[in-house]
């Protein structure tokens, strides 16, 4: 067996009984493909780095569990179906997660998050410009075909 994490987005709008059961829901089929959950840590609502059908704040859900390497495919593609998650990621960890460890909750302050999880809410803060690589004088490249 294998060690994995996935990280997903709950819309931010469902309420606590509504994102339990988006959070039993994905437990169910992590279980019914053969999986044992580990832990499950909600992490709060935060901002996200861009937009996603136009929604600014999600509810992210941490679910750390352990599986056969077929459960990965299979549980990627039913949560991609899913219209409550807004986006989802799955990773294999190289060693065993801690059961029962308080990873990011709500109640956590800033000083007990990890520095690379922490989102700064500066809400007057432009988003960042994209930087085009070509000067404005140039000509587009020619298409080779």
């Amino acid at each position: 067996m294998r060690y994995y994490e996935t990280l997903f987005i709950v819309h931010p709008n469902y309420e606590q009984e509504r994102l339990q059961s988006v959070v039993d829901a994905v437990t169910d089929e992590i279980k019914k493909q053969g999986g044992e959950i580990l832990n499950v840590t909600d992490w709060g609502k935060r901002r996200l780095a861009y937009p996603i059908d136009k929604l600014r704040i999600g509810t992210y859900m941490l679910i750390h569990f352990s599986g056969e390497p077929k459960i990965v495919k299979l549980l990627n593609a039913w949560m991609l179906l899913q219209p409550a998650l807004l986006s989802q990621l799955i990773v294999k960890l190289e060693t065993a997660p801690e059961i029962g460890k308080k990873y990011i909750t709500r109640d956590d302050d800033e000083a007990a998050v990890p520095e690379d999880y922490i989102v700064e809410d500066d809400e007057d803060a432009e988003p960042a410009s994209y930087v085009q690589n070509e000067s404005e004088d140039s000509e587009p490249a020619a298409d080779k075909n």
